[in-house]
């Protein structure tokens, strides 16, 4: 009997183990303008690039919070998408934070490596961006990823050269709303917002748009849906 109750004792210890590497382990990703460190809590902040860094190494889905303040961007953010995982990234302001680049770098730049298989969920939400640059399109902020839905939200863009906003999709519905456009200036076309989708809808509403130039058109949105 003892003998039995081990064995069926194994076996749930077995299962549980089964399942809890089944799960999504994201984390609550915390940071300053002053964090430091890998603990990214919100007690210990760590930096902006550290969150970012710890969040694609994990490959789940992950929630960055970018608490008050002013950032100083003098190298782009990255995160890359692995390929083949349908992992999700959010990124929220706590505060309206100001991500501010130094006039020569792109500020944060979101893009997947290789063929990307399932559909992912990135979203923007309550974040400033200014001062971003980019010699191509995009001096805010870059999305390049195959299959996702998008959202970005209540994010006011200024002065951004290249641009403020660059989205690419091949499939996949991107959202931008509740959002501020002022000041931005392209290099070609789309001072505010340059968009594309092979397959899915790109649904703009409910924000302002403000002395955005261009040198060719689309002073403010360059949109294409096909």
């Amino acid at each position: 009997m003892q003998k039995k109750k081990f064995i069926q004792f194994v076996m749930v210890i077995t299962i549980i183990i089964h399942l809890t590497m089944g799960l999504a382990l994201g984390r609550d990703l915390y940071v300053s303008p002053s964090g430091s460190g890998i603990v990214c809590t919100n007690t210990t902040p760590c930096s902006i690039e550290e969150a970012f860094s710890i969040a694609e190494s994990n490959e789940e889905d992950d929630t960055i919070y970018v608490t008050s303040g002013t950032y100083s961007v003098t190298t782009t953010v990255e995160y890359k998408l692995p390929s083949e995982n349908d992992e999700s990234l959010s990124i929220r302001g706590i505060g309206s934070p100001l991500l501010r680049a130094n006039g020569n770098v792109t500020i944060l730049s979101i893009e997947h490596e290789g063929d990307h298989d399932e559909t992912s969920k990135i979203s923007i939400e309550g974040i400033q961006f200014s001062n971003g640059k980019s010699d191509g399109y995009g001096g805010a902020i870059i999305i390049s990823v195959s299959k996702a839905d998008i959202k970005i939200e209540n994010c006011k863009f200024q002065n951004n050269q290249g641009g403020a906003l660059f989205l690419w999709t091949d499939t996949g519905n991107s959202i931008i709303s509740k959002c501020d456009f002022y000041s931005n200036r392209a290099n070609y076309s789309g001072g505010a917002i340059w968009a594309r989708s092979l397959s899915g809808n790109i649904t703009i509403s409910k924000s302002t748009f403000r002395n955005n130039v261009s040198p060719n058109e689309a002073g403010a949105i360059d949109l294409d849906t096909q």
